[in-house]
């Protein structure tokens, strides 16, 4: 059964706290990095997790999403 509208976690919010160790954590795996790269990027760009990202040379939405929307593999 899908979550309620109003459910939602940190995954879906576009900025990143990273007083909270879990996000940092999981934004850490996903984008293959140290947690310490995390913090050292939002301190330079900010929240946002697109800008993140960027600065670290990855795709927020993760390899496999990235290779979907660049036509490489079907969803």
């Amino acid at each position: 059964m899908a979550e309620p509208k109003g459910k939602r976690d940190f995954r879906d919010n576009p900025r990143i706290d990273i007083r909270e160790r879990h996000e940092v954590a999981f934004w850490a795996k996903r984008w293959g990095v140290t947690p310490d790269q995390v913090v050292a990027a939002h301190r330079k760009v900010g929240h946002n997790v697109k800008d993140i990202a960027a600065e670290l040379g990855k795709s927020p939405y993760g390899q496999h999403l990235k290779n979907v929307a660049d036509g490489k593999l079907r969803y």
